[in-house]
């Protein structure tokens, strides 16, 4: 047999794996076997055989195509998924360098707060659609001429040391609400609360020392109307009522004295004016400013603890 044919030939050996040069081959621009401690270049020329710090090998390299395809498949699935659920987010698009993936990606939570309104709204819809004021029991109002009269003559005394609404302004409020239900807020959840609370206020207001039991049960029955509407007023579309509304629940519920419930009010309330102000100018800014003075001044007296004075 010929010792040429294919039958004899050696089996052809795998290419060596390709190093890092050495310090010297890669200063000569020569090829480098890589061989430890020195390379047969170095052997050859009797010198100092020295590799770089931070040695690696050269692995097999990746196909800009392959990359490329898996962003803009990112990118389909990502523009097709609803905003519904900002934190989902495919494992693959997770190890690709933040320079290769779709803009989109990065800024997706940012465009998802763009819709957070829309988002909201639809919430508020599912919740309307269960009806939740149907497991909530409210109590009755008390008799339309017992209440104006109480307020006629006690408004300015429950107002005395926070000022949060003059009293022309809450007996519209109160003949309004007593003209749609005296059993429901009806839609006015603001309203309902505000005179449901101001009344507690009255009523507190003018209880004579040594008969806080005989009428306390009723001032607490009335702040309870106004505390089981209190998702509503927080979720709400911010607005004067709502700020007014929470800054007389935390007057209510500084004088039991509870601290925390306090200073939840005032806080939300005070948030409520940033929302307000940031969103649309002021249409009273004196009156913004008295109720800011006001939310201020309730978050010190829980923060301190104490008693929110109120007139006696």
């Amino acid at each position: 047999m010929d010792s040429d044919s294919p039958e004899l030939r050696p089996p052809k050996s795998a290419p060596a794996r390709i190093l890092i040069a050495c310090v010297r081959c890669k200063g000569r621009k020569i090829r480098c076997d890589g061989q430890t401690p020195s390379c047969a270049n170095c052997v050859a020329g009797g010198a100092e055989c020295a590799y770089a710090p931070g040695r690696r090998y050269r692995g097999p390299a990746k196909k800009k195509t392959d990359t490329e395809k898996q962003v803009n498949q990112g990118h389909e699935s990502s523009s097709s998924r609803s905003l519904e659920d900002p934190t989902a987010a495919d494992a693959f698009l997770l190890q690709i360098p933040i320079h290769l993936r779709p803009r989109t990606q990065r800024f997706r939570f940012l465009d998802y707060l763009l819709v957070y309104g829309k988002h909201l709204e639809t919430w508020r819809t599912k919740a309307d659609a269960n009806d939740p004021s149907r497991t909530r029991t409210f109590a009755p109002l008390m008799p339309r001429d017992v209440a104006v009269s109480l307020m006629e003559h006690c408004f300015a005394e429950t107002m005395v040391e926070y000022q949060v609404l003059e009293q022309t302004e809450f007996m519209k409020l109160l003949e309004a609400q007593y003209a749609v239900s005296s059993t429901e807020p009806a839609a006015g959840f603001a309203r309902w609360a505000i005179v449901n609370t101001i009344t507690a206020l009255a009523i507190r207001v003018k209880t004579a020392p040594g008969s806080e039991t005989d009428f306390s049960h009723i001032a607490d029955t009335l702040y309870r109307n106004a505390t089981i509407v209190l998702p509503e007023l927080i979720l709400q579309d911010p607005c004067e009522l709502s700020i007014q509304a929470l800054l007389t629940m935390a007057m209510f519920a500084g004088g039991i004295p509870d601290a925390k419930a306090c200073m939840m009010l005032a806080s939300n309330a005070s948030r409520h004016m940033d929302l307000v102000t940031l969103t649309s100018p002021a249409s009273d800014p004196q009156l913004y400013i008295q109720l800011y003075a006001v939310a201020r001044a309730l978050e010190n007296a829980a923060v301190l603890g104490c008693h929110v004075p109120l007139a006696s």
